[in-house]
């Protein structure tokens, strides 16, 4: 038997050649337990997390997956378990321009970003770029009938802008938002274009589209009269 009949602990690790084979047992508590142990064990191998999550004296708290887009980082991690770490170190395989997405929020440009806590968000997600976004430029011509096409772009700094996303709103002439004219757009390459399909019988007057960069809050208006 490879490993045996008894486990002797929540890993059973036994030598084939100049090999080992690890076995998982039930033992782990909590996924947390779990993801402890499963670093213990792979630390002194040389393998270790790409992203931590440290607490303010230094003790690692969290492991989160990192995931890549391009050359683009994007760290969710649970925004409820933060409220009992408090601010937080994030360490990030490399410096890079840093934000909290749908947050609006500009973490400078560092591989060691600190965050607070937030009392109102379950989940969040730290964006790391390779560039820095300065503006969202927005423009835009009527088509036929009564339909708007919206053009926009991305102006970075320190390289040329990957794939992002746009939320859209649309806001009519009494002030109110159109829910059937929200849309999210992606930029391809931070270029991207949208037609809002104003309806014949919409009333008249002064339009407004605000353009929101998911990733980094950066935006832009658009307003036209119709």
């Amino acid at each position: 038997d490879l490993f045996g009949d008894k486990p002797d602990g929540l890993f059973i690790v036994r030598d084939i050649g100049k090999g080992k084979t690890i076995l998982l047992t039930s033992g782990a508590a909590t996924n947390a337990a779990l993801g402890q142990a499963l670093g213990n064990l792979l630390r002194p191998l040389g393998v270790t997390p790409p992203v931590t999550i440290s607490d303010a004296k230094g003790k690692c708290v969290a492991t989160p997956t990192l995931y890549r887009d391009g050359r683009a980082m994007l760290v969710p991690f649970n925004a409820l378990s933060q409220r009992s770490w408090g601010t937080v170190q994030v360490q990030l395989p490399a410096p890079a321009w840093c934000y909290l997405a749908d947050e609006g929020r500009y973490l400078g440009y560092t591989d060691r970003p600190a965050i607070a806590a937030s009392e109102t968000l379950r989940y969040r997600v730290l964006v790391g770029l390779p560039y820095e976004v300065t503006r969202l430029d927005a423009t835009q011509r009527r088509e036929a009938g009564r339909a708007q096409r919206l053009r926009f772009k991305l102006a970075t700094r320190g390289a040329k802008p990957g794939n992002h996303v746009v939320r859209l709103t649309v806001t009519g002439p009494d002030g109110q938002e159109r829910a059937c004219y929200a849309a999210n757009l992606t930029l391809t390459g931070g270029r991207g274009e949208h037609v809002v399909p104003l309806a014949l019988n919409d009333p008249h007057g002064a339009w407004t589209v605000m353009a929101t960069d998911v990733a980094t809050g950066v935006r832009a208006q658009v307003t036209w009269n119709d």
